[in-house]
């Protein structure tokens, strides 16, 4: 939870970078909330000005109860230090001082879990017996569609939906957050390119790297976000 473009994009790349996945980002207590509620997350990590801007502290309430004993890592910069105080209730289970490097950030959020075992699952890279099938099924209107991995070029994320881009021109919106999505899609070989984009390593044709941009194989262009580069050329079977 990251009010900061900047902020959003470098803690997502240093929890990619450790093998985490990354549930939302969210600008909002109430987006918090719709999230928590859909996908119970084992960690949280929000900005001490997101909950300061809460609309009212029913709201905190609401949010307190629906991430129950979840670990909160709270982020905020010197200048934001004495908004916590405001808001004791959440009782966090670190402060994160801004700036930070991925070391540290990893060293808290292993500190931050009650039990080890939430810590070997979040690191263990299990990802449950749905990831070892090579389908997915949609819903369009009354038809559940079966969706083979094989026939998914991309995915873009779209305010509170994520649109599968088919390479039979087809397109479908689910509601699942993007990096939830990953999680399924990344053994059949789907990269995080940009904030908003998936893309599967065998559709591209070429990387533009001086413009950022990926071409696929249907001529549809993708934006490469420059937190992610590094990462997905290390997917490629590349010859220098």
């Amino acid at each position: 939870m990251e009010e900061n473009d900047l902020q959003t994009e470098l803690l997502q790349q240093c929890l990619t970078l450790a093998g985490l996945y990354v549930l939302g980002p969210v600008v909002t207590i109430a987006e918090a909330i719709e999230v928590c509620t859909f996908t119970p997350p084992a960690l949280i990590i929000m900005g001490a000005k997101i909950l300061s801007e809460a609309i009212g502290f029913s709201t905190i309430i609401e949010f307190l109860r629906c991430v129950h004993r979840t670990p909160i890592i709270v982020t905020s910069t010197v200048d934001e230090v004495g908004l916590l105080k405001k808001f004791w209730a959440i009782q966090p289970a670190a402060f994160l001082p801004k700036p930070y490097n991925i070391g540290v950030l990893l060293q808290i959020v292993k500190q931050s879990f009650p039990k080890p075992a939430l810590d070997e699952k979040l690191y263990s890279g299990s990802a449950g017996p749905e990831q070892e099938n090579s389908e997915i099924y949609v819903r369009d209107k009354h038809l559940l569609i079966r969706v083979p991995f094989e026939g998914i070029l991309c995915v873009e994320a779209a305010q509170k939906y994520c649109l599968l881009r088919l390479t039979n021109g087809k397109k479908y919106s689910v509601h699942i957050p993007l990096a939830r999505l990953l999680n399924r899609l990344k053994p059949a070989g789907f990269v995080r390119v940009h904030r908003s984009w998936l893309v599967r390593l065998r559709s591209i044709e070429y990387l533009d790297l001086s413009a950022g941009v990926i071409h696929l194989s249907d001529a549809l262009e993708v934006p490469l976000g420059r937190f992610y580069r590094d990462d997905v050329i290390e997917r490629l079977n590349l010859l220098d």
